[in-house]
Protein backbone atom coordinates (compact mmCIF):
# COMPACT_ATOMS: atom_id res chain seq x y z
CA UNK A 1 0.00 0.00 0.00
CA UNK A 2 1.79 3.48 -0.86
CA UNK A 3 1.97 5.90 1.47
CA UNK A 4 -1.27 8.32 -0.80
CA UNK A 5 -3.44 5.11 -0.20
CA UNK A 6 -2.49 5.03 3.37
CA UNK A 7 -3.68 8.78 3.97
CA UNK A 8 -6.75 8.56 2.34
CA UNK A 9 -7.29 5.35 4.15
CA UNK A 10 -6.98 7.38 7.28
CA UNK A 11 -8.88 10.30 6.39
CA UNK A 12 -12.09 7.77 5.20
CA UNK A 13 -11.61 6.46 8.77
CA UNK A 14 -11.51 10.07 10.30
CA UNK A 15 -14.54 11.28 8.32
CA UNK A 16 -16.08 8.17 9.34
CA UNK A 17 -15.51 9.11 13.16
CA UNK A 18 -16.61 12.43 12.93
CA UNK A 19 -19.74 11.95 11.28
CA UNK A 20 -20.58 9.19 13.96
CA UNK A 21 -20.61 12.09 16.31
CA UNK A 22 -22.27 14.20 14.69
CA UNK A 23 -26.13 13.82 15.27
CA UNK A 24 -28.87 14.26 12.29
CA UNK A 25 -30.78 17.23 13.83
CA UNK A 26 -27.40 18.83 15.29
CA UNK A 27 -28.56 22.39 13.20
CA UNK A 28 -31.64 22.68 15.27
CA UNK A 29 -31.02 23.93 18.70
CA UNK A 30 -30.37 27.71 16.96
CA UNK A 31 -34.05 27.14 15.70
CA UNK A 32 -35.49 25.88 19.03
CA UNK A 33 -33.66 28.83 20.66
CA UNK A 34 -35.27 31.17 18.62
CA UNK A 35 -38.30 30.07 19.01
CA UNK A 36 -38.28 30.21 22.94
CA UNK A 37 -36.60 33.45 22.48
CA UNK A 38 -39.80 34.48 20.35
CA UNK A 39 -42.31 32.83 23.06
CA UNK A 40 -40.38 34.62 25.64
CA UNK A 41 -40.84 37.88 24.40
CA UNK A 42 -44.10 37.53 23.42
CA UNK A 43 -45.62 36.49 26.37
CA UNK A 44 -43.29 38.99 28.78
CA UNK A 45 -44.88 41.61 25.99
CA UNK A 46 -48.74 40.06 27.33
CA UNK A 47 -47.57 40.04 30.78
CA UNK A 48 -46.36 43.74 30.43
CA UNK A 49 -49.90 44.79 28.59
CA UNK A 50 -52.15 43.30 31.09
CA UNK A 51 -49.85 44.70 34.21
CA UNK A 52 -50.59 48.42 32.82
CA UNK A 53 -54.20 47.84 33.07
CA UNK A 54 -56.59 49.01 35.81
CA UNK A 55 -58.37 45.83 36.31
CA UNK A 56 -55.29 44.28 37.04
CA UNK A 57 -53.48 47.10 39.13
CA UNK A 58 -57.71 47.01 40.89
CA UNK A 59 -57.29 43.12 41.28
CA UNK A 60 -53.31 42.62 42.48
CA UNK A 61 -54.56 45.24 45.36
CA UNK A 62 -57.46 44.18 46.08
CA UNK A 63 -55.44 40.33 46.42
CA UNK A 64 -52.76 42.19 48.36
CA UNK A 65 -55.45 43.67 50.55
CA UNK A 66 -56.85 40.60 51.19
CA UNK A 67 -53.85 38.54 52.72
CA UNK A 68 -53.18 41.43 55.00
CA UNK A 69 -56.25 41.30 56.77
CA UNK A 70 -56.37 37.45 56.93
CA UNK A 71 -52.35 37.59 58.49
CA UNK A 72 -53.94 40.74 60.76
CA UNK A 73 -57.19 38.17 61.80
CA UNK A 74 -54.57 35.45 61.88
CA UNK A 75 -52.13 37.29 64.62
CA UNK A 76 -55.38 38.59 66.90
CA UNK A 77 -55.75 41.49 65.05
CA UNK A 78 -58.95 43.29 64.12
Amino acid sequence: MSAIAKIRSSLRNTVKAVKSFISPDAGMTTAEYAVGTVGAIGLGSLIAYISQQEWFKELVKMLVEGIVNIIITMLGGQ
